[in-house]
């Protein structure tokens, strides 16, 4: 689960799994590939079209990962968890934070590493790179909607040093965020020790 303490408004988070539910994968080194979007660059272009609106999001595709995964909101409980859909083929969307498409804010979707011997549809979210394409489907005003998201970069982080303000942020540019955990493998904790962060923005041109 990603446990997260709200303070003044801006999420912290820290990803967690219960030990029993862990299967060890490959040791990735750390990943600092491509830019993560945080404001709208000064010299962007006009977009071609107007912006779609912000959808509610029901389904996941990642063409390079070969994922096509269902959406279902996901919410803080009373302990600060962000709940993780039990199911490890399944997405969360922090319904509590922005929608994917919208103009402002960081619109969070997370899942499961593996779980229950099963790898997780964000399993290999660190081969993801700048330009592969996101898409998710949803509904906008009633109507159903795709919207293209191109990844901007990935992050891995330790645990302890993610940066939550960051990650978080709800006064960002638009942009969706997708988390899981990954690194090593701590068989003590049972925890896998860093967070893998890929970052991406709304495609706007026709």
């Amino acid at each position: 689960m990603l446990v997260l303490a709200a303070v003044a408004g801006v999420a912290a988070a820290v990803a967690i799994h219960r030990p029993e539910h862990l299967v060890p994968l490959t040791v990735h080194v750390p990943i600092d590939i491509g830019t993560v979007p945080t404001v709208a660059p000064r010299s962007a272009a006009p977009a071609a079209r107007a912006p779609a609106a912000p959808l509610l999001p029901s389904r996941l595709r990642v063409p390079r990962l070969g994922v096509d995964s269902a959406i279902v909101p996901v919410v803080v409980d009373a302990a600060g968890a962000l709940g993780v859909p039990r199911d490890p083929q399944v997405i969360g969307w922090w319904a509590d934070g922005a929608k994917p498409g919208a103009a402002k804010g960081t619109a969070i979707l997370d899942g499961h590493v593996n779980y229950g011997g099963v790898d997780g549809s964000l399993a290999h979210l660190d081969r993801l790179r700048p330009g592969d394409p996101i898409m998710v489907d949803g509904t906008a005003g009633g109507w159903p909607v795709r919207l293209r998201f191109t990844v901007t970069g990935t992050r891995s982080y330790s645990k302890h040093a993610l940066p939550a303000a960051e990650v978080f942020d709800q006064g960002s540019v638009g942009r969706l965020v997708l988390v899981t955990c990954g690194g090593p493998f701590n068989a003590s904790s049972g925890n896998y020790e860093d967070n893998i962060l890929t970052y991406a923005t709304l495609d706007t041109g026709a």
